[in-house]
């Protein structure tokens, strides 16, 4: 038998072929598709909200990190709460945007299975505002006072609010009205004695009191809002809903850093269709409530839960938090 010898040269050349070939898999690797941006027709993503103002997404948008996760955005404006939730329901809309207690209502009223997955706004901002002549708590008896709905987060405040200033449920008549401007129509009209809103300056400059604020009856960490989903939306699209939350942080991340702040203004006024002054003062707002990285805080949605439990919005004692939340797609989103 002839024996053929292999040169040296050859095993070189060899061994550096197959050292390429390995280098060429292992970059392929690790610039997978789970790492880089999605090719192929952008999904689609249905974001309800009340109205224009959740500006980290308007942001994600409009500087294309929803581009850049390969989705496409549609946003609807439902004007009030209550169409929000059936279209969440309906499979109509895909996430909302909205107070914490109105997800964790849905699902103990059995109308829509739906789960938090991030954090939004904390703290509150809510104000009593009432007729000029209604100067005092004292006044409010026998008066009929307007917020959103049995279980929003504001009826919630406004009740807490009363009772701790010597008002008992049978003092005053709660009316039930979920858009905030339609409520303040009502009161510029008599229709309503009082209502609970945000910002009193609008208000306050119409010549109605500014009655109280609720930042001071609340002690310690409290989630005010969060972004929800359709409970069998986010199983049968739990990619898409990752790099959702992977675009909104990063449309949060850069609105945080100062020098974006001068382009985030302009981005938000021209949306918004408002100065400049009026949309600096809405990122600020944003920058000093929202959770850094929408991260949700425990804390504070327990703290949630237990003020629907004091107003009998859910039995004594609460359901566990788990039951309403699901941070297992953020915490894919943010690598964890």
């Amino acid at each position: 038998m002839t024996q053929q010898r292999i040169s040296p040269q050859r095993i070189k050349w060899t061994l550096l072929g197959i050292l390429a070939t390995l280098s060429l898999v292992f970059f392929q690797s690790a610039c997978s598709p789970a790492q880089q941006p999605a090719t192929g027709e952008p999904d689609l993503v249905r974001i309800g909200m009340i109205r224009l103002g959740r500006w980290p997404t308007q942001i994600a948008k409009d500087q294309g990190f929803f581009a850049r996760e390969n989705l496409n955005v549609e946003f609807v404006f439902t004007g009030h709460f209550q169409p929000l939730v059936d279209g969440i329901a309906a499979g109509e809309i895909d996430i909302g945007h909205q107070a914490a207690s109105h997800p964790i209502r849905l699902k103990e009223e059995g109308v829509a299975d739906v789960v938090i997955f991030q954090g939004e706004r904390m703290g509150a901002s809510n104000n009593i505002i009432t007729k000029p002549e209604i100067k005092t708590y004292e006044g409010l008896k026998g008066k009929r006072v307007g917020c959103s709905g049995r279980g929003g987060q504001d009826c919630l405040f406004l009740r807490k609010m009363m009772a701790s200033n010597g008002l008992s449920e049978q003092d005053w008549e709660l009316v039930y009205g979920y858009d905030p401007t339609a409520r303040y129509v009502a009161l510029k009209a008599g229709e309503i004695d009082g209502t609970i809103m945000g910002s009193p300056g609008r208000a306050v400059e119409e010549g109605f009191t500014h009655l109280d604020g609720v930042a001071k009856y609340i002690e310690g960490p409290f989630q005010f809002s969060v972004a929800m989903a359709s409970r069998s939306w986010a199983e049968e699209n739990p990619d898409r809903l990752v790099r959702y939350i992977r675009a909104y942080v990063a449309a949060l991340d850069w609105m945080s850093a100062p020098e974006n702040r001068e382009a985030a203004i302009e981005i938000i006024a021209r949306i918004g269709e408002m100065d400049a002054e009026r949309a600096a003062s809405g990122l600020d707002g944003i920058l000093r409530t929202n959770n850094p990285k929408a991260e949700l805080s425990v804390e504070g949605l327990q703290a949630v839960i237990e003020n629907m439990a004091e107003f009998d919005i859910l039995p004594q004692p609460p359901p566990p938090m788990e039951k309403y939340v699901d941070l297992s797609y953020y915490n894919r989103a943010m690598g964890q």
